[in-house]
């Protein structure tokens, strides 16, 4: 899994700068150029359920990836796969790596202060907020857990990684050394933002803000709409808000490799 190839990328970004909206005519825009060593794409439930049948073309944002994947593994940039469970359990990556880190940091973490500990997850507001929440759940119109899987047309290499978990995710950043990450797959406005290998745990919080520099990929990433916004709506409102200091974001079709 160990990038060896010299190219170099370019992926040009938009942001926004420091400042209040109102004094912004546009955006900004730079273009970060590195070595591909040094850089990972995240696939983050990169899902099937969308997969179209046999000789159908699949949605254009999985089309976008699809090719965005091919370029990363012809130009040496490592990829990582960060479905969630049970799907990474399907694959043999995924207990390698499970089993590499547990070896090297096999001791116990310490325990927290007590005012880490409050309040307790069973206290009776949480409490109701959780069962607010189930009590108000639909039928997903996904598959069930145990049919779900990665896209096809997305699906891991032997040599590439699968992991669930943050220390799994930031062990493999730390063993190549990767300084930049490209974000894809979704949902913009759920697990791309809260997942344990997801942004906001590296990029969310100003006092723990990670060294690492993220690009979300706007024509490979998705978002559900809510009764009020549809799909395009929320895709666009999720990327505004990440240009806001939190990440940068950028376009597949533009990234290029020297």
């Amino acid at each position: 899994m160990e990038a060896t190839s010299n190219t170099t990328v370019k992926v040009p970004v938009q942001f926004y700068p420091p400042g209040f909206l109102d004094n912004l005519d546009k955006g900004s825009e730079g273009v970060f150029g590195l070595p591909t060593s040094e850089v990972a794409l995240v696939l983050v439930d990169t899902w099937n359920h969308s997969d179209p049948e046999e000789g159908q073309a699949p949605p254009k944002h999985t089309q976008n990836t699809q090719d965005l994947l091919h370029n990363c593994r012809e130009n040496g940039i490592i990829v990582i796969h960060a479905p969630n469970h049970p799907v990474v359990d399907k694959y043999s990556q995924y207990h390698s790596i499970k089993e590499t880190v547990q070896d090297f940091w096999p001791q116990e973490q310490p325990e927290n202060p007590p005012f880490l500990d409050w309040p307790p997850q069973d206290n009776d507001i949480y409490t109701q907020a959780r069962k607010m929440r189930s009590g108000s759940s639909v039928p997903s119109p996904t598959p069930n857990r145990n049919e779900r899987d990665i896209s096809r047309f997305l699906l891991p290499l032997e040599d590439e990684y699968v992991l669930a978990t943050h220390n799994e995710f930031r062990y493999v950043l730390w063993q190549h050394k990767i300084k930049l990450l490209l974000y894809a797959g979704g949902a913009l406005n759920e697990c791309m933002q809260h997942r344990d290998t997801a942004i906001n745990i590296l990029a969310g919080i100003d006092s723990s803000r990670t060294g690492f520099t993220i690009v979300v990929l706007d024509d490979c990433s998705y978002a559900k709409s809510t009764p009020s916004m549809s799909d395009p709506d929320m895709i666009h409102a999720m990327l505004e808000y990440f240009k806001f200091k939190i990440t940068f974001v950028g376009n597949s079709k533009q990234i290029s490799f020297a």
